[in-house]
């Protein structure tokens, strides 16, 4: 806290008023380390609460669905009309990737998106008075896997969602076989440039603002505020300190975020006459079709674990911090997308979402990333062991068996300690929102 105090003018510059979400607790005021998320901003390319394939859309004169049902029947109709690729090979309605620690993003994330409406809070939801509870115990939450276990019972929903490792996700997507995800895009961004290598970009995917009902919005564009939990510190065996300090300060500069960012001016960027960055469509086109783009160039691969501004940021020349403009966005749109918004009439594909400023931002850090103590730890561990194969069951176990097999997953929940768990996580996010009070 010192360190930052004498030596870090950029780092409070980038985190601001929020700098103060950084203290460990009200009874220990001290900064003992800096959050690697995203300050600020927002995205300006959500992934959506489910995907779908953008020759589906176009096919549906991009009329595109809002509502769990009209999501159900647009994947229904376009499988019975095209149940074949282009090269003849079988579409799958729905695909997900739950055999390993991915069954959180594709599974146990996206029940609690659209059907409660909630920003990632992890494995929790949170009310308005930051009351928490378990979400797979909330009724909406049930309601979501009931419908995905009908569309597995009608096939709808890849029979190998729960056994498939990820390479066979991925060959799947990348052969554009999978009409729709329930996935973020960065879990799926490697079947997304085997598609666009391929010349098929009409097989990538729309994020959709999906949810259980019309009443329910979707908060893909919603910011959060800070969030905590994860990020960079000094050891307290550090032999300089104060050059640490020093050389994060830096990475929070002006001059430290272009650089991560963007990289290197007449390398991977250019300047307009105006003094804006920009990206060659070159450039773009390396950035977009090639995995290992950042492993190469250094751009965007120091970006993790060291503050960073969020996206639409702008630095005082009016360039935005991270490369996802809305200029440089739409001049990344790949054919499909491009078509997409000259038929919707409208200028960037975010148009689709309820925007950032229909919501609050909360006042509390979301608690997907709270570090738990060791009881509550150990708690959350076995409630997740419980949870992975009880949904599982749940969706394989026949539309007949669902309430039985979801109840005994609640009932083995609330054998474990699962009040209690929540009851703890509920006292952390209250003390998160007690922040500005410090």
């Amino acid at each position: 806290t010192d360190l930052i105090e004498e030596y870090g003018p950029n780092i409070k510059k980038v985190y601001g008023d929020e700098l103060k979400k950084l203290r460990y607790s009200a009874e220990d005021q001290a900064i003992y380390q800096l959050s690697s998320y995203s300050v600020g901003g927002g995205p300006l390319k959500p992934a959506g609460n489910a995907q779908i394939q953008w020759k589906v859309l176009e096919e549906n004169n991009y009329n595109y669905p809002i509502t769990i049902e009209e999501y159900e029947k647009m994947i229904k109709e376009y499988l019975k009309a095209h149940p074949q690729t282009e090269d003849g090979l079988d579409h799958i309605g729905i695909s997900l990737c739950a055999a390993d620690w991915r069954w959180m993003i594709t599974l146990g994330n996206p029940s609690a998106f659209i059907a409660e409406g909630s920003p990632d809070t992890g494995e929790w939801l949170v009310d308005k008075d930051q009351n928490v509870i378990f979400k797979y115990r909330s009724e909406k939450v049930k309601e979501y896997f009931r419908w995905l276990s009908r569309m597995y019972d009608e096939g709808i929903l890849d029979s190998d969602f729960a056994t498939q490792t990820y390479e066979d996700y991925i060959a799947k997507i990348g052969a554009g076989r999978v009409i729709g995800l329930t996935d973020n895009s960065w879990n799926y961004a490697e079947g997304e440039t085997i598609l666009k290598a391929d010349g098929k970009v009409d097989s990538t995917y729309a994020g959709l603002p999906v949810t259980l009902d019309k009443d329910t919005k979707c908060a893909s564009m919603m910011y959060q505020g800070l969030t905590v939990g994860w990020g960079i510190g000094i050891t307290k065996d550090c032999k300089d300190p104060v050059a640490a300090i020093k050389f994060i300060d830096y990475m929070c500069s002006d001059e430290g975020m272009v650089l991560r960012h963007w990289g290197i001016e007449n390398v991977n960027y250019q300047l307009d006459e105006n003094g804006q960055r920009y990206r060659t469509q070159d450039e773009i086109n390396y950035a977009t079709t090639d995995q290992d783009y950042s492993k190469k160039t250094g751009v965007g691969f120091h970006l993790t674990g060291f503050p960073i501004y969020g996206e639409g940021v702008e630095d005082s020349s009016g360039s935005t911090y991270t490369v996802n403009s809305e200029e440089s966005i739409i001049a990344a749109y790949n054919e499909a997308e491009k078509k997409a918004c000259e038929a919707m009439g409208i200028k960037m594909l975010n148009e689709m979402f309820p925007g950032r400023d229909e919501f609050e931002t909360p006042i509390y850090s979301s608690p997907a990333t709270y570090t738990m103590p060791a009881e509550l730890n150990e708690m959350f561990s076995i409630l997740e062991e419980i949870a992975w194969p009880g949904l599982v069951k749940a969706i394989s176990g026949g539309q007949e068996n669902f309430d039985t097999n979801y109840d005994s997953m609640l009932k083995e929940l609330e054998s474990n300690n699962v009040e209690n768990a929540e009851e703890m996580m509920s006292e952390m996010v209250k003390q998160s929102a007690s922040w500005q009070q410090w």
